[in-house]
Protein backbone atom coordinates (compact mmCIF):
# COMPACT_ATOMS: atom_id res chain seq x y z
CA UNK A 1 0.00 0.00 0.00
CA UNK A 2 1.23 3.42 -0.87
CA UNK A 3 0.24 6.86 0.47
CA UNK A 4 0.78 10.16 -1.33
CA UNK A 5 0.21 13.62 -0.81
CA UNK A 6 -2.83 14.54 -2.89
CA UNK A 7 -3.13 18.51 -4.26
CA UNK A 8 -6.87 18.75 -5.55
CA UNK A 9 -8.83 21.15 -3.23
CA UNK A 10 -12.80 21.58 -3.00
CA UNK A 11 -15.51 23.52 -3.36
CA UNK A 12 -18.90 22.77 -2.00
CA UNK A 13 -22.13 23.68 -0.11
CA UNK A 14 -23.85 20.66 1.31
CA UNK A 15 -27.16 20.43 3.91
CA UNK A 16 -28.44 17.70 5.84
CA UNK A 17 -31.84 17.71 8.25
CA UNK A 18 -30.20 14.97 10.33
CA UNK A 19 -26.69 14.55 11.18
CA UNK A 20 -26.98 10.84 12.24
CA UNK A 21 -25.98 9.47 9.09
CA UNK A 22 -22.38 10.99 9.01
CA UNK A 23 -22.26 10.69 12.50
CA UNK A 24 -22.46 7.26 12.30
CA UNK A 25 -19.86 7.06 9.21
CA UNK A 26 -17.33 9.15 10.73
CA UNK A 27 -17.68 7.20 13.94
CA UNK A 28 -16.70 4.08 11.82
CA UNK A 29 -13.64 5.75 9.98
CA UNK A 30 -12.28 7.12 13.42
CA UNK A 31 -12.05 3.69 14.77
CA UNK A 32 -9.74 2.88 12.32
CA UNK A 33 -7.42 5.90 11.19
CA UNK A 34 -7.23 9.42 13.02
CA UNK A 35 -7.01 11.66 9.94
CA UNK A 36 -8.78 10.88 6.93
CA UNK A 37 -9.46 12.20 3.54
CA UNK A 38 -12.79 12.63 1.83
CA UNK A 39 -13.50 12.88 -2.15
CA UNK A 40 -16.67 14.83 -3.01
CA UNK A 41 -17.85 15.77 -6.19
CA UNK A 42 -21.25 15.50 -8.13
CA UNK A 43 -22.09 11.73 -7.10
CA UNK A 44 -21.76 12.25 -3.18
CA UNK A 45 -18.45 11.51 -0.31
CA UNK A 46 -16.25 9.15 -0.39
CA UNK A 47 -13.53 7.39 1.39
CA UNK A 48 -11.43 4.25 1.23
CA UNK A 49 -8.79 3.56 3.45
CA UNK A 50 -7.35 0.79 5.54
CA UNK A 51 -6.22 0.60 9.73
CA UNK A 52 -2.35 1.05 10.09
CA UNK A 53 -2.06 -2.57 11.08
CA UNK A 54 -3.70 -3.38 7.92
CA UNK A 55 -6.53 -5.83 9.57
CA UNK A 56 -9.40 -3.87 8.47
CA UNK A 57 -10.37 -1.47 5.34
CA UNK A 58 -13.73 0.66 5.56
CA UNK A 59 -15.68 1.76 1.69
CA UNK A 60 -17.81 4.62 2.14
CA UNK A 61 -20.04 5.97 -0.58
CA UNK A 62 -22.88 8.30 0.56
CA UNK A 63 -24.44 9.40 -2.41
CA UNK A 64 -25.99 13.00 -3.01
CA UNK A 65 -29.63 11.68 -2.69
CA UNK A 66 -29.35 11.37 0.84
CA UNK A 67 -28.68 15.25 1.59
CA UNK A 68 -31.36 17.96 1.43
CA UNK A 69 -28.96 20.33 -0.48
CA UNK A 70 -25.71 19.30 -2.95
CA UNK A 71 -23.97 22.19 -4.45
CA UNK A 72 -20.67 21.06 -5.91
CA UNK A 73 -18.64 23.59 -7.80
CA UNK A 74 -15.68 21.81 -7.82
CA UNK A 75 -14.90 18.15 -6.94
CA UNK A 76 -12.23 17.36 -4.98
CA UNK A 77 -10.90 16.10 -1.38
CA UNK A 78 -10.85 17.21 2.00
CA UNK A 79 -8.43 15.99 4.61
CA UNK A 80 -10.43 16.19 8.39
CA UNK A 81 -8.57 14.75 11.84
CA UNK A 82 -11.68 12.97 12.23
CA UNK A 83 -11.25 12.94 16.44
CA UNK A 84 -12.00 17.21 15.79
CA UNK A 85 -15.07 16.51 13.38
CA UNK A 86 -16.31 13.38 15.30
CA UNK A 87 -16.73 15.56 18.55
CA UNK A 88 -18.78 18.03 16.91
CA UNK A 89 -20.61 15.96 15.01
CA UNK A 90 -21.31 14.18 18.46
CA UNK A 91 -22.59 17.21 20.04
CA UNK A 92 -25.30 17.82 17.60
CA UNK A 93 -28.54 16.47 18.02
CA UNK A 94 -31.01 14.30 16.18
CA UNK A 95 -32.71 16.10 13.99
CA UNK A 96 -30.35 18.68 13.39
CA UNK A 97 -30.00 20.18 10.60
CA UNK A 98 -26.09 20.10 9.54
CA UNK A 99 -24.85 22.57 6.55
CA UNK A 100 -21.15 22.03 5.63
CA UNK A 101 -18.94 24.15 3.33
CA UNK A 102 -15.55 25.00 2.19
CA UNK A 103 -13.89 27.72 2.36
CA UNK A 104 -9.79 27.76 1.27
CA UNK A 105 -8.44 25.61 4.51
CA UNK A 106 -11.24 25.86 6.52
CA UNK A 107 -14.22 23.62 6.82
CA UNK A 108 -17.67 25.55 7.40
CA UNK A 109 -19.94 23.97 10.37
CA UNK A 110 -23.04 25.40 11.00
CA UNK A 111 -26.17 23.82 12.95
CA UNK A 112 -29.15 25.18 14.89
CA UNK A 113 -27.61 28.52 15.57
CA UNK A 114 -24.24 27.29 16.55
CA UNK A 115 -21.57 28.27 13.38
CA UNK A 116 -17.86 26.58 13.55
CA UNK A 117 -14.66 26.59 11.69
CA UNK A 118 -12.04 23.50 11.45
CA UNK A 119 -9.21 23.64 10.02
CA UNK A 120 -8.34 21.10 7.50
CA UNK A 121 -5.12 18.58 6.91
CA UNK A 122 -3.00 17.88 4.27
CA UNK A 123 -4.84 16.04 1.91
CA UNK A 124 -3.50 12.10 1.40
CA UNK A 125 -4.37 9.12 -1.04
CA UNK A 126 -4.21 5.95 -0.24
CA UNK A 127 -3.84 2.91 -2.87
CA UNK A 128 -5.95 0.08 -0.99
CA UNK A 129 -8.17 -1.17 -4.03
CA UNK A 130 -10.83 -3.23 -3.02
CA UNK A 131 -10.37 -7.08 -2.65
CA UNK A 132 -12.34 -8.93 -5.37
CA UNK A 133 -14.19 -12.48 -3.62
CA UNK A 134 -16.62 -14.61 -3.93
CA UNK A 135 -18.37 -15.58 -0.82
CA UNK A 136 -20.14 -19.06 0.07
CA UNK A 137 -22.00 -17.88 3.24
CA UNK A 138 -24.19 -14.64 4.06
CA UNK A 139 -26.14 -13.58 7.23
CA UNK A 140 -28.08 -10.64 7.15
CA UNK A 141 -29.25 -9.58 10.59
CA UNK A 142 -30.39 -6.65 12.65
CA UNK A 143 -27.16 -4.62 14.19
CA UNK A 144 -28.39 -4.72 17.70
CA UNK A 145 -28.70 -9.04 17.72
CA UNK A 146 -25.28 -9.05 16.32
CA UNK A 147 -23.86 -6.42 19.01
CA UNK A 148 -25.34 -8.38 21.85
CA UNK A 149 -23.74 -11.72 20.06
CA UNK A 150 -20.18 -10.26 20.21
CA UNK A 151 -20.73 -8.89 23.89
CA UNK A 152 -21.28 -12.33 25.31
CA UNK A 153 -18.71 -13.85 23.30
CA UNK A 154 -15.87 -11.09 24.14
CA UNK A 155 -16.80 -12.75 28.09
CA UNK A 156 -14.41 -15.65 26.71
CA UNK A 157 -12.42 -14.97 24.15
CA UNK A 158 -10.95 -12.15 21.89
CA UNK A 159 -12.00 -13.86 19.01
CA UNK A 160 -15.33 -14.79 17.24
CA UNK A 161 -15.83 -18.21 15.11
CA UNK A 162 -18.57 -17.63 13.05
CA UNK A 163 -19.82 -21.33 11.21
CA UNK A 164 -22.87 -21.26 8.23
CA UNK A 165 -25.06 -24.08 7.51
CA UNK A 166 -28.11 -24.76 5.57
CA UNK A 167 -31.31 -23.01 7.83
CA UNK A 168 -28.54 -21.16 10.50
CA UNK A 169 -25.47 -19.62 12.30
CA UNK A 170 -23.19 -20.55 14.93
CA UNK A 171 -20.92 -17.64 16.80
CA UNK A 172 -18.42 -19.56 19.23
CA UNK A 173 -15.47 -19.30 21.36
CA UNK A 174 -12.92 -20.94 23.38
CA UNK A 175 -10.71 -18.64 25.98
CA UNK A 176 -9.38 -19.30 29.75
CA UNK A 177 -12.82 -18.14 31.13
CA UNK A 178 -14.39 -20.90 29.12
CA UNK A 179 -16.30 -21.32 25.95
CA UNK A 180 -19.45 -20.04 24.25
CA UNK A 181 -21.41 -21.17 21.33
CA UNK A 182 -24.57 -18.96 20.23
CA UNK A 183 -27.12 -20.29 17.72
CA UNK A 184 -29.55 -18.30 15.20
CA UNK A 185 -31.60 -19.65 12.94
CA UNK A 186 -33.81 -18.70 9.83
CA UNK A 187 -37.11 -17.20 11.00
CA UNK A 188 -36.12 -15.26 13.95
CA UNK A 189 -36.84 -12.10 14.23
CA UNK A 190 -33.55 -10.86 14.21
CA UNK A 191 -32.57 -12.80 11.35
CA UNK A 192 -33.17 -11.65 8.14
CA UNK A 193 -31.65 -14.25 5.70
CA UNK A 194 -29.13 -17.55 5.83
CA UNK A 195 -28.38 -18.72 2.90
CA UNK A 196 -25.19 -20.48 1.62
CA UNK A 197 -23.33 -22.07 -1.91
CA UNK A 198 -21.41 -24.60 1.10
CA UNK A 199 -20.98 -24.71 4.90
CA UNK A 200 -18.25 -22.08 6.15
CA UNK A 201 -16.15 -21.83 8.82
CA UNK A 202 -14.17 -18.79 9.57
CA UNK A 203 -12.64 -17.04 12.46
CA UNK A 204 -12.33 -13.20 13.06
CA UNK A 205 -10.82 -10.35 15.86
CA UNK A 206 -13.68 -9.20 17.89
CA UNK A 207 -12.05 -6.06 18.95
CA UNK A 208 -12.26 -5.16 15.71
CA UNK A 209 -15.60 -6.41 14.52
CA UNK A 210 -17.08 -4.69 17.72
CA UNK A 211 -15.19 -1.13 16.87
CA UNK A 212 -17.74 -1.47 13.26
CA UNK A 213 -20.74 -3.00 14.70
CA UNK A 214 -21.30 -1.30 18.01
CA UNK A 215 -21.73 1.86 16.01
CA UNK A 216 -24.69 0.81 13.64
CA UNK A 217 -26.68 -0.87 15.89
CA UNK A 218 -30.10 0.45 14.63
CA UNK A 219 -29.37 -0.67 10.99
CA UNK A 220 -29.82 -4.54 9.25
CA UNK A 221 -25.64 -5.65 8.21
CA UNK A 222 -24.99 -8.26 6.05
CA UNK A 223 -22.33 -10.40 6.52
CA UNK A 224 -20.78 -12.70 4.02
CA UNK A 225 -17.64 -15.06 4.29
CA UNK A 226 -16.12 -18.01 3.37
CA UNK A 227 -13.56 -20.19 5.18
CA UNK A 228 -9.69 -18.13 5.63
CA UNK A 229 -11.18 -15.43 3.82
CA UNK A 230 -11.93 -11.76 4.57
CA UNK A 231 -15.11 -10.85 6.30
CA UNK A 232 -17.28 -8.09 4.31
CA UNK A 233 -19.89 -6.81 6.36
CA UNK A 234 -22.24 -4.37 4.41
CA UNK A 235 -25.11 -1.68 6.13
CA UNK A 236 -27.26 0.87 4.51
CA UNK A 237 -26.84 4.02 6.47
CA UNK A 238 -29.29 6.07 4.09
CA UNK A 239 -31.48 5.85 1.08
CA UNK A 240 -28.38 4.98 -1.13
CA UNK A 241 -25.58 5.93 1.27
CA UNK A 242 -24.10 2.83 2.63
CA UNK A 243 -20.45 0.96 4.17
CA UNK A 244 -18.64 -1.70 3.32
CA UNK A 245 -16.03 -3.12 5.86
CA UNK A 246 -13.34 -5.66 5.64
CA UNK A 247 -11.99 -7.60 8.21
CA UNK A 248 -8.85 -10.37 7.94
CA UNK A 249 -9.97 -13.54 9.20
CA UNK A 250 -7.66 -15.04 11.82
CA UNK A 251 -5.51 -17.90 10.22
CA UNK A 252 -4.82 -20.69 13.00
CA UNK A 253 -2.15 -23.48 12.01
Amino acid sequence: MSEQTVQTSTSFNIKLQDPTMLKEAVNVISEMVEEATFSIDQEGIFFKGMDPSHVCLVDLRSGNQDYEKWEVKQAGNIGLRLDEFSKVLKSLKKKDSLELSFNEDQLNIKSSGMSMNLKTIEQSSTDCPLPKLSYNSKITITGNELHRILKQISNVSNYVTIETYEQRAVFSAKGDNGEVKIEIERGMPEIVEISIREISKATYNLEYLMAFVKHLKGHTLTLDYSENMPLRINAHIGHITQIDYYLAPRIEN
